[in-house]
């Protein structure tokens, strides 16, 4: 398997130790039974010593984060509090419902069936490193991808150039992407001029001018034949459309004005 940063192909990459899950970036690196190992998560880390300690049947640990809390703390705010499980869970059902009105929002006012009646798309927030925090439930074979999409995209615009009312969009597959009818976008959100976190789209626009209309063909032999790729670009700029990107979107498909649609919502 294969993964690409900035368009080119890097053959190496790291696999956590216990669960198989491509690791992007820095992993957690623990010592066991005398090898150097590295995981995706303290939770991997503690599944993996039971593993290696119990031979039968085992309790999985509720491994709870123990975030840095003097280095994050602003030196004019209140120290916090240490997180507790009944927070973290209402924070956690806050912010999925969030999500779910994003789909539901995106359900309404779209143009393509693809999204009102065949749900191909999921919606999601993510913090300030790109990591995803919450995510609905609409398609679930989207949510594999969603850990790599911001962080790559980072890459080439990175988030202090970001500004308030931008919007990415990119939809190529060697930049962290799906595949290319898969449109990822993703909208930076502030408070008082911060930067708190992202909201986070993918979603199918049916034709991007392949080969074939739909942008699926059996004697597709490469990328170039399923149609456009878009390097991550930005189709707003505080809040005003970037005509030029608008433009090159609309003319190359066969169905304009649904793609307009669809790319609106």
């Amino acid at each position: 398997m294969r993964f690409s940063e900035n368009g080119f192909y890097i053959a190496k990459y790291v696999k956590c130790a216990n669960c198989g899950m491509l690791v992007y970036g820095a992993g957690v690196e623990k010592p066991l039974q005398g090898k150097i190992q590295i995981y995706c998560s303290d939770w991997c880390v503690e599944w993996a010593r039971l593993r290696a300690t119990h031979d039968g049947f085992f309790r999985l640990p509720i491994v709870q984060p123990k975030p840095a809390i003097e280095a994050t703390a602003r030196p004019n705010r209140p120290r916090a509090s240490p997180p507790d499980m009944v927070m973290m869970n209402i924070l956690d059902s806050t912010m999925v419902s969030i999500c779910r009105e994003m789909g539901i929002l995106l359900m309404k006012t779209s143009y393509s069936t693809i999204f009102n009646e065949g749900l191909d798309f999921t919606c999601a927030l993510a913090d300030t490193k790109g990591d995803m925090i919450a995510c609905a439930e609409f398609c679930p074979t989207m949510i594999g991808g969603m850990p790599l999409l911001i962080k790559t995209c980072a890459q080439e615009i990175p988030f202090e150039t970001l500004e308030e009312g931008d919007i990415i969009l990119h939809n190529d597959p060697y930049r962290g992407g799906l595949h290319c009818p898969e449109h990822t976008f993703f909208k930076p959100f502030f408070v008082e001029g911060e930067l708190i976190g992202f909201a986070v789209c993918i979603g199918h626009i049916a034709e991007i001018g392949g080969m074939v209309p739909g942008a699926f063909c059996g004697e597709a032999t490469e990328i170039f034949h399923e149609g456009m790729r878009i390097p991550p670009v930005k189709i707003q700029k505080r809040g005003r459309d970037v005509e030029e990107v608008w433009k090159l979107l609309l003319a190359n498909c066969r169905t304009p004005r649904q793609n307009y649609g669809d790319l609106r919502a």
